[in-house]
């Protein structure tokens, strides 16, 4: 193995700085102080990397090279050998590189076993074996490792590149190369300080999917809509106040995820492919537009809606809806007889958004859902201390959850939602269960966490209940 190889590995790695960053070699100074702190010299082998390759890896060192000075930190001038059952030696060994089990992969500095790879266990070191069994060589191992890395890096922002990862970076700006990168499909840029989106972008015409979740943006530019081939658009937790007009060009759009912004008005218009729609965590008072005739999921949680559009009722593919946390009282007429996965009402999650809490006119709600298939209905957060008898309207209702709502008795009439399974009562004022549920064909499974109930009537409540496992 020749220095040559690795140095040209180091110098492919410093060239994509997006996701693990190689530091820049040493100088002769930096090497020395190192020896000196350590106690005992490099090897030739080793201090030509150092001085010519590089100083370590960013972070922790996991599949790669531990920064000079840490691995220094964690030397050991007198390391036991472990050679076989009875072959002992000392040895001053420096790791390398920290591992999952609390280890040390370490190279021999001097001796004998001179720059040769061990796994350092506290004070026991054993040989890290090669293809002949005999310890693996440090220039070997130090290619094994760079390889590891390179091929766990995304390539070089360059022309060809269609993958672009570079989120999670901190990054104000993104790097210049990015303008080259006219092929993408695919750009990841959450998780960073950007104030704009980046200008390059604009002449990404093949660009599927951008993900520009975390952020510091307050708008988008109207050139967004230009980029026609878009089929994912992700920007929540942003301080965005409006989605620009253009973006009714996307009609290849399938999802659109714009959770806690700024958003005080919602356009459906052209958006007739989408599939998906999340603005939870808005200011949302008004939806406008015709409804996407292929949505299957609408998450308008924490918003200040007071009323929904009858055409929400008509969208045949619609699966789940959550529109809990709005200052609402029901649900348009037009969803009667629909058929959902779930439904999310009352003021879970939070009402952090719009501060207006719900007022659900319950009776009239479990009225219409009543003529509808739902495998799981969740209320939560909203106060129903009793239960209206229209509760047993549900009769297409396999799991229905009533959820932190200062509920403080369960009802009889409960027991006659007979296609019930599954219910949820968690953190409410329940302390016991009616004896009715015992004749219940098909409920299984009740959820009582954080309730007053002792465990006295838990115990006796599922002596009396044996075909219902009750968690509490």
């Amino acid at each position: 193995m020749n220095i040559l190889r690795l140095i040209d590995h180091c110098s492919a790695l410093r060239a994509r700085p997006w996701r693990r960053r190689f530091l820049a070699p040493l100088s002769e100074a930096a090497v020395i102080a190192c020896e000196a702190q350590l106690g005992f010299p490099l090897s030739a082998q080793l201090r030509a990397f150092f001085l010519t390759g590089t100083g370590g890896e960013e972070d922790r060192g996991y599949l790669g090279i531990l920064p000079l000075e840490r691995a220094v930190a964690h030397g050991k001038p007198a390391a036991t050998l472990v050679m076989g059952a009875s072959s002992r030696s000392s040895a001053a060994l420096l790791p390398m590189r920290e591992r999952d089990d609390g280890t040390w992969e370490a190279v021999v500095t001097c001796g004998g076993f001179a720059d040769t790879m061990w796994v350092l266990n506290g004070e026991m070191a054993t040989p890290i074996e090669g293809p002949s069994g005999s310890p693996t060589r440090l220039l070997d191992w130090l290619d094994r490792a760079l390889i590891e890395v390179l091929a766990d890096m995304p390539a070089p922002l360059d022309g060809g590149t269609r993958y672009v990862d570079l989120a999670g970076l901190g990054l104000h700006e993104a790097p210049p190369q990015l303008a080259d990168v006219v092929q993408a499909v695919s750009v990841l840029l959450g998780g960073n300080l950007l104030a704009a989106l980046p200008e390059a972008l604009a002449q990404c015409g093949a660009l599927q999917r951008l993900e520009i979740n975390d952020n510091r943006l307050d708008r988008l530019p109207e050139w967004l809509g230009d980029l026609t081939m878009l089929r994912r658009l992700e920007l929540a937790r942003n301080q965005i106040s409006a989605l620009p007009t253009s973006i009714a060009m996307l009609q290849q759009l399938v999802y659109l995820g714009a959770d806690s912004n700024r958003l005080a008005v919602l356009s459906t218009d052209g958006l007739d492919a989408l599939e998906e729609l999340s603005v939870a965590d808005n200011r949302i008072e008004r939806l406008v537009g015709t409804g996407p005739t292929s949505l299957r999921l609408l998450d308008l949680g924490n918003n200040r809606l007071t009323s929904l559009p009858d055409w929400l009722g008509e969208l045949e593919h619609l699966q789940c809806l959550k529109v809990a946390g709005n200052p609402l009282r029901a649900l348009p007429a037009s969803f009667a007889g629909a058929s959902f996965t779930l439904v999310e009402l009352g003021t879970s999650p939070s009402l952090r958004a719009s501060g207006l809490p719900p007022s659900w006119d319950w009776g009239v709600t479990f009225e219409l859902l009543g003529t509808c298939s739902i495998d799981l209905l969740q209320i939560a957060g909203a106060p129903i201390p009793v239960l209206p008898p229209r509760v047993t309207r549900l009769q297409r209702v396999r799991r229905l959850a009533v959820q932190s709502a200062s509920l403080q008795h369960l009802p009889d009439f409960v027991a006659d939602l007979t296609e019930l399974e599954e219910l949820r009562l968690d953190d409410n004022h329940l302390s016991t269960l009616p004896m009715s549920l015992g004749a219940h064909p098909r409920l299984r499974s009740i959820a009582l966490y954080r309730n007053p109930i002792s465990g006295e009537e838990l115990r006796r409540l599922r002596l009396a209940l044996p075909q219902i496992t009750i968690h509490a």
